[in-house]
C-alpha cells in the first residue's frame, strides 16, 4: 500500500499559551480577583476531553509570578518554531491591558506580572507583537489561531474610563494583514 505525503505526516497538534495575572509585582497596579483562576480553568478545559486532551508539553501556563514579560515572549518564540500547518494554537490572557500615552502611536499592551506602572514599552507585551504572532501562525504557517483576551480594568489604568476602554479595545481588535 502506498501512503500519500499527507497520510505520512504527523496529525495536527494543539498548543496553548495561557496567562493569568491577578496580583502584580508592583502594588500600584490594582489586583484582580479571578484572572489567575480563569486562566487555570481554561488550562483545565484544554486538558479535558472537551478541550482536546492537550498535553502539558504543548502548553505554556504562565500564572501569577511566572507570567513575566520574558516568559510570555519566550513562549511565543518557541511556538513560532514548533507550529506547523493545520496545528491549532490558543493564546489566552486574563489580566490588565493598557496603552501608553507617551508616543503618538498610543500603543496597546498586555501587562505582565513584572510590568512597572506606566512604563510599558519593553516591559510588557505589545499588542502589535501579539498580532504579529497570530498573523505569522495563521497566514504563514496556515495554523488555526484562537485569541482570547480578558484585559480587565484596562480603562482605569489608561486614565479616563471611557477613553481608556475605547483605546485599549481598539488596540486589542487591531490586526495587520
Amino acid at each position: 500500500m502506498i501512503q500519500t505525503a499527507a497520510a505520512q505526516s504527523a496529525p495536527p497538534s494543539t498548543y496553548a499559551i495561557v496567562i493569568g495575572i491577578s496580583e502584580y509585582e508592583n502594588s500600584s497596579i490594582p489586583a484582580l480577583n479571578y484572572a489567575h483562576r480563569d486562566a487555570e480553568a481554561f488550562a483545565d478545559y484544554l486538558r479535558s476531553g472537551s478541550g482536546g486532551y492537550v498535553p502539558e508539553s504543548n502548553m505554556y501556563i504562565l500564572i501569577g509570578k511566572k507570567a513575566t514579560t520574558a516568559a510570555v515572549y519566550d513562549a511565543m518564540s518557541r511556538l513560532l518554531q514548533k507550529v506547523k500547518e493545520d496545528d491549532r494554537v490558543y493564546f489566552y490572557f486574563a489580566g490588565h491591558g493598557d496603552m501608553e500615552n507617551i508616543t503618538i502611536y498610543k500603543l496597546g499592551f498586555l501587562l505582565t506580572y513584572n510590568t512597572p506602572p506606566n512604563n510599558y514599552i519593553n516591559n510588557s507585551i505589545r499588542m502589535e507583537d501579539v498580532n504579529n504572532f497570530a498573523n505569522t501562525l495563521s497566514a504563514d504557517r496556515k495554523a488555526k489561531v484562537v485569541m482570547i483576551t480578558d484585559a480587565c480594568h484596562s480603562g482605569k489604568l489608561a486614565g479616563s474610563n471611557f477613553r481608556g476602554n475605547l483605546l485599549v479595545g481598539k488596540q486589542l481588535r487591531t490586526t495587520t494583514a
